[in-house]
């Protein structure tokens, strides 16, 4: 879903004071094999999505956990990719005033192919070193000693240009090059030492999803998707999860890295979705524990709004489907003593914040109420490639209001780890800006011992970049600092 979808999913929260009820169905629906895979001559049989009548309202409270105590961050792994760690140092590629759009609409700054960049290390004193320069851009993972990157590939066919991803890997000396093709990387099993990709033929376009074993640097193909009907969603201890789609019915399916496949359960628009004309479809999955969790509903219109759904669960093998309806289209899935506990924002209308966060407790069926911050909700749900390793606890580095936090995935605990970081910046030499031209907006925001990293981005409305209703900015200045936690002082890194 495109960060515009993120953007505009918290106005159209306010539907989810509309709420309708709608009826389960069931019916037989023969299963499609992909192209690649012999499947069972059996399929789950097409479930109508709905709520379920288990989960009842509560006046119970779930109060947020907070704490000061960031030392269990050094024992967690985190989500934002802009950087990597080992042996005591952090490493990030430096960019420059070329390698991002000038503006753009909303400020979503599309990186511009064939500019060059560079790979540094910082240690904990300070000292950065630059390692090489090269053409990469975005998230990159530093599995043993290569890193795996993209970078954009330029082709002309009659004369048109055409820019795409390309993925590759190189040493630490950025030498050694080892070239993938064109696509995406989907997941990354760090206790494996593998990733996920799904590659495109140069040739007829057709997907393929690959294994690639970063020990041996060799692909070894999962599943064929010469239609592209397979969305990847997840990935959990040697499963990959996907929908397929045939017509109407979304088919949730899992796939092992040798191979085996097993459809889950196929799920179908509601009727009251087809009777307005919308599309339902998957917005969302996670696997935790035996169940998978799933966020479907519909957006429509040229905001793409969304217009109301369902969160849904069934255990791994299709069984003990349950349902609520949520307005937002974002979820949480934590747990409490074993318990698993479902966050998400809700619509409220008795308070000057129209939005609160529910939790849904599957255990004892009922949906409590929760002061944890819906907004942290929406940023967990923006985590991108998926990366696994068994014995890791993993958190979100999120900010709120110019305050950063760590958000544990397993418990919602959160942990503060600087406040009132819009009014320090402010007053910083080399930021020649006032609040009231623009707020500053923070990105990249990674935690590694003892120290945040953060990007601070200055922008500027400009009417030229918009486009209808939807706002224009020209970025200003990128700033990339970093943080002692212990005495609260800041360092600029680069600037751009």
């Amino acid at each position: 879903m495109t960060n515009q979808m993120k953007k505009w999913g918290y106005i159209s929260m306010i539907l989810c004071c509309m709420g309708m009820t709608f009826g389960c169905a069931s019916n037989q629906e023969p299963r499609q094999a992909l192209p690649s895979e012999a499947l069972e001559a059996d399929a789950p049989k097409v479930i109508t999505t709905c709520a379920t009548d288990e989960s009842k309202p509560s006046e119970q409270k779930i109060p947020a956990q907070y704490t000061d105590d960031w030392s269990a961050l050094k024992q967690a792994s985190q989500s934002d990719h802009s950087y990597a760690y080992q042996d005591g140092k952090v490493y990030f590629r430096q960019y420059h005033a070329d390698s991002f759009e000038e503006g753009a609409v909303w400020g979503h700054y599309a990186p511009i192919a064939g500019t060059t960049k560079e790979m540094v290390c910082i240690d904990a004193d300070g000292q950065m070193t630059t390692l090489f320069s090269d053409q990469g851009f975005g998230d990159f993972y530093l599995i043993g000693s290569r890193f795996y990157m993209m970078e954009k590939h330029i082709t002309y066919e009659n004369d048109v240009k055409r820019v795409r991803d390309r993925l590759y890997s190189v040493d630490m000396q950025g030498e050694h090059r080892s070239e993938y093709g064109e696509g995406e990387i989907c997941a990354v099993d760090l206790d494996r030492a593998i990733l996920i990709l799904k590659l495109f033929s140069e040739e007829t376009g057709e997907a393929v999803y690959n294994v690639l074993d970063c020990k041996q640097d060799t692909l070894t193909e999962i599943a064929h998707d010469p239609s592209n009907e397979l969305i990847f969603w997840e990935y959990q201890d040697g499963w990959c999860y996907f929908d397929r789609h045939t017509e109407e019915v979304c088919h949730v399916t899992a796939i092992s890295l040798d191979g085996a496949y097993n459809e889950i359960v196929a799920l179908a628009p509601s009727e009251a979705a087809l009777e307005y004309g919308y599309s339902e479809d998957l917005w969302g999955m996670k696997v935790a524990g035996d169940r998978i969790y799933m966020k479907y509903g519909s957006y429509a219109g040229s905001a793409a709004m969304y217009q109301d759904g369902r969160i849904i669960t069934t255990k791994l093998d299709g069984t003990d489907y349950r349902g609520i309806e949520c307005g937002a289209d974002c979820f949480m899935v934590c747990s409490e003593a074993g318990r698993p506990l479902v966050y998400f924002p809700e619509c409220v209308a008795d308070n000057g914040d129209p939005y609160a966060t529910g939790v849904w407790d599957l255990e004892n069926n009922i949906i409590a109420a929760s002061d944890f911050p819906y907004q942290l909700i929406y940023e967990y749900q923006e985590q991108r490639v998926p990366v696994y390793r068994k014995e890791d606890r993993s958190y979100l580095m999120c900010e709120r209001n110019g305050a950063f936090y760590g958000v544990f995935s397993d418990s919602a605990q959160i942990v503060r780890l600087a406040d009132e970081m819009n009014q320090e910046i402010g007053q910083r030499a080399e930021v020649d800006w006032q609040w009231e031209q623009a707020p500053f907006s923070y990105h990249h925001i990674y935690y590694a011992d003892g120290f945040l990293y953060f990007e601070v981005e200055m922008n500027r409305y400009d009417d030229t970049y918009a486009v209808g209703w939807r706002d224009g900015y020209r970025r200003v200045q990128t700033n990339l600092y970093r943080r002692n936690l212990s005495d609260g002082t800041m360092e600029l890194l680069y600037t751009y």
